[in-house]
């Protein structure tokens, strides 16, 4: 039989492992909340990066950048939490077809899609969490095959 000293030791070391493991657990569980384990974003390479997007593209959907897939998962549940801009500030930012920019929070890549903005369509240029950089369409010159 162990004496009061022993005894008091030996609860103490249980007591102590028992509220390990419930952190271990407390952990573990809180992995299982973020954004990109509840809505398991799409992973793909874009350019020297990964992306984890969730939606049917940048524009409409919530995306994440790395250059690991861990990473790009962080980003995304970073991403997940952000706010969108206000519309005003956006709006007032975007000269269109003029050829202006707009500063407008988004991820890295070049499309040519209508501005968000002011609707026209332009090459948006994006910088991940920076900003779109609306440049005027270039007219695209036909190849000898197509018709004019």
């Amino acid at each position: 039989m162990l004496d009061q000293h022993h005894q008091d030791q030996a609860v103490s070391r249980i007591d102590h492992y028992a509220h390990m493991a419930k952190e271990c657990i407390s952990q573990a569980a809180s992995e299982y909340m973020r954004p990109s384990v509840i809505y398991k974003p799409k992973l793909s390479i874009d350019g020297n990066k990964w992306c984890a997007l969730y939606g049917n593209n940048l524009q409409e959907g919530v995306a994440g950048f790395g250059d690991s897939p861990m990473l790009a998962m962080c980003d995304f549940d970073d991403n997940w939490h952000k706010r969108l801009p206000p519309a005003s500030s956006a709006a007032a930012a975007c000269t269109g077809a003029n050829g202006g920019q707009a500063d407008i929070a988004t991820t890295s890549r070049e499309a040519l899609i209508p501005c968000p903005v002011c609707g026209t369509e332009a090459i948006h240029k994006m910088d991940i969490l920076e900003r779109i950089q609306i440049l005027p369409k270039q007219a695209k010159q036909p190849n000898d095959g197509e018709k004019r």
